[in-house]
């Protein structure tokens, strides 16, 4: 059984509100807190070392979605298609 380990992210995050995702797009290094992403779609994103609170995703469209070291708290990704 592989073990769970804490995402590695840079002691300061940059804060950035995002208000809908775009294809292919990388977010790196940034802290969103409090977002609205409902209903998004959008292909191939990127989060990297990144941290997502009170950020909800119900109902968005995120085929071949990656996570690479990033904390998800107290998001909402229910309905979502990742």
């Amino acid at each position: 059984m592989t073990k769970l380990q804490s995402p590695r992210l840079p002691k300061k995050l940059t804060p950035k509100t995002l208000e809908h995702l775009e294809d292919h797009e990388e977010y790196a290094s940034i802290e969103i807190s409090g977002c609205n992403l409902i209903d998004q779609s959008a292909r191939a994103v990127l989060f990297e070392e990144d941290s997502l609170r009170s950020t909800v995703f119900t109902g968005s469209r995120l085929p071949k979605l990656r996570l690479l070291d990033v904390r998800l708290e107290a998001c909402d990704l229910s309905g979502a298609f990742l």
